[in-house]
């Protein structure tokens, strides 16, 4: 007669990794994959799932301000929090599932990234990444930084050097 396997208690403590997917998104074909593979684990093991975005200023907001233009940086991250919605429904029309999107009004970096994450109470964060090159990626800056686990999907080679290379 066959009894179940009991799991480990390691196994429990590697779901809870999956629970909480935070994706910092820069619009480019790259995030499609990283936002596609939260998804896709949304789905299976109905994880929570956010999209992140640090937008830019380039500084010209405060002199506008400055002059009476009506822009303010809450205007930026309503903006860029339409652009992940928006992005969203590209990569997956009429997705049902709930997706928080975040923004930041700040410069990219790993460190707003780490921050933001932790602030949504990410458990896992996954991002799509160029992982080649003589210098650490930001990819690798965020998984040595990080004190959460970060997934990161290799960018896919889009030349035939580069295919050849890999």
């Amino acid at each position: 007669m066959h009894s179940p396997q009991v799991p480990e208690p390691s196994v429990g403590r590697a779901r809870s990794i999956l629970e909480r997917i935070f994706v910092p998104v820069d619009f480019s074909m790259e995030s499609h994959r990283a936002v596609g593979v939260a998804l896709a684990l949304q789905r299976s093991i109905r994880a929570e799932v956010c999209l992140f975005h640090a937008a830019q200023s380039d500084g010209t907001d405060e002199f506008l301000g400055g002059l009476g233009s009506p822009a303010v940086l809450g205007d930026w991250r309503a903006e860029a929090e339409q652009r992940l919605r928006r992005f969203l429904g590209n990569v997956v029309p009429g997705y049902p599932e709930r997706v928080d999107v975040v923004a930041a009004v700040e410069a990219r970096s790993p460190r707003v990234i780490r921050d933001e994450a932790r602030r949504w109470g990410a458990t896992l964060v996954v991002l799509s990444a160029d992982v080649h090159g003589l210098f650490r990626s930001e990819a690798e800056k965020v998984v040595h930084d990080f004190d959460i686990p970060v997934l990161v999907i290799p960018r896919l080679p889009t030349t035939a050097q580069e295919r050849v290379r890999d």
